[in-house]
């Protein structure tokens, strides 16, 4: 890298020198959002599906928005300096250009914080400086004023042309649970009005905003009530007269009915997991939304691989997540509260074990259910992946006194879950 143009304070580059420091979990949330956005470019340049007319539907190209995209680096616990989001985006969409020259990449980043955008800026040029193929918007503005822009009909149409097709990534990454469901709804609907698909990701803070605040008795009342479409004082009380796993999944709950109720989306799906830290402690989810069956199986597919591969390193101590797939609201597993008690949040969420117990208590006592029913059930449900575990969901399915011959599933000898 040259030596950067823009300086700070006693003249050093700002680039290395932040204090934008980052623990493991964060570390491990951009390596998973890195190698998404890495599958979401092979899936979407490949794609060619209809319309809602019927027509032929190919990509022109892709938009990335990152919402609060900071500086686009980090440093991590033990002094390295690694790229954020941003950057990884940016590299991959300059190694997509080589190979599609005839699509249109563009990345729109946003952060208030004017020293972070200067050095992202400073640094994307460096990147850009021999390949002028990606295009770059940059905002610095408060998150809440950037939704509403995105919407306003000028900078709309120079982010999404009118007479292009692009598939977007909305990236909404706040340190809180302020969310602003109007603007983020307005958005959306524009794009789908204009026949431009997308996937929304958005970060779910409740441990260290919603539950810290609440059981210290801070009241910012207003953003609470917002996220979660309940009376402050409810919420509290809730939140107080339950345990840790229990607290979790009532706000992860109430979030996602939320998203449905405000975001209004026919035929979307929603994803969800926690990410934990090395204490086993569920830190903040990342919620997904998505148009793209496909592209979430795909990553379903490759975020089990990842946690089942990290689970041997030193007890799954990197941060995790698992999506969620369903046409429904949320699917209501009736295993969760036998689950809580024979194991950690962690493994209900990542363990072919766990997954068994839920696929019994959604069968029991249920005779001649075909593999495409297990397999159906599996599509849409929250956390369990789609293939890749056939031998070993078997296995566990079979410990549990469920018989299977060649296709067909007998449940009808379970008459209570195991535990």
């Amino acid at each position: 890298m040259k030596k950067c143009d823009y300086f700070v304070d006693n003249g050093e580059c700002y680039y290395g020198n932040s204090n934008n420091t980052t623990g493991k979990q964060t570390e491990s949330k951009l390596t998973i959002l890195n190698n998404y956005v890495l599958e979401w470019i092979i899936v979407t340049m490949a794609a060619k599906g209809k319309d809602r007319y019927g027509r032929e539907l190919i990509y022109d190209g892709l938009v990335f928005v990152d919402c609060m995209s900071s500086a686009g680096m980090y440093k991590t616990h033990d002094g390295r300096v690694i790229d954020g989001t941003s950057i990884n985006v940016l590299k991959h969409f300059i190694n997509s250009k080589k190979y599609h020259p005839d699509k249109t990449f563009k990345l729109v980043l946003n952060d208030k914080d004017e020293k972070s955008m200067k050095c992202q800026e400073c640094r994307i040029n460096d990147i850009l400086s021999n390949s002028k193929n990606v295009d770059v918007i940059y905002e610095k503005m408060d998150v809440s004023m950037f939704l509403d822009k995105l919407s306003e009909s000028e900078f709309f149409d120079k982010i999404w042309n009118k007479d292009k097709k692009f598939h977007t990534v909305f990236f909404y990454d706040p340190y809180d649970v302020d969310i602003r469901w109007d603007a983020i709804s307005k958005l959306l609907n524009k794009l789908k009005r204009t026949e431009l698909r997308y996937d929304f990701i958005l970060t779910h803070f409740f441990q260290n905003d919603t539950i810290r605040s609440i059981m210290s008795g801070t009241k910012k009342i207003g953003k609470y009530e917002s996220a979660y479409g309940m009376m402050y004082d409810d919420l509290a009380d809730k939140i107080k007269s339950i345990d840790s796993f229990e607290r979790n999944q009532f706000l992860r709950d109430a979030l996602i009915k939320m998203m449905i109720k405000n975001l209004r989306i026919d035929q979307t799906k929603i994803a969800y997991g926690p990410v934990f830290s090395q204490t086993n402690s569920a830190i903040y989810d990342i919620v997904f939304y998505s148009k793209s069956l496909k592209g979430l199986k795909i990553f379903k597919e490759f975020m089990y691989k990842t946690n089942t591969r990290d689970k041997d390193n030193n007890n799954l101590k990197h941060a995790q997540i698992v999506m969620s797939f369903d046409d429904q609201d949320i699917i209501d597993d009736a295993s969760y509260e036998q689950k809580r008690y024979t194991g950690s949040e962690r493994e209900y969420f990542y363990s072919v074990s766990s997954y068994a117990d839920i696929i019994v208590a959604a069968f029991i006592r249920r005779e001649n259910v075909s593999k495409e029913d297990i397999l159906g059930y599996r599509n849409i449900h929250p956390f369990i992946p789609t293939s890749s575990i056939e031998k070993a969901l078997d296995s566990e399915l079979r410990l549990r006194n469920v018989s299977i011959n060649k296709k067909v599933y007998d449940f009808s000898k379970i008459d209570r879950i195991q535990k």
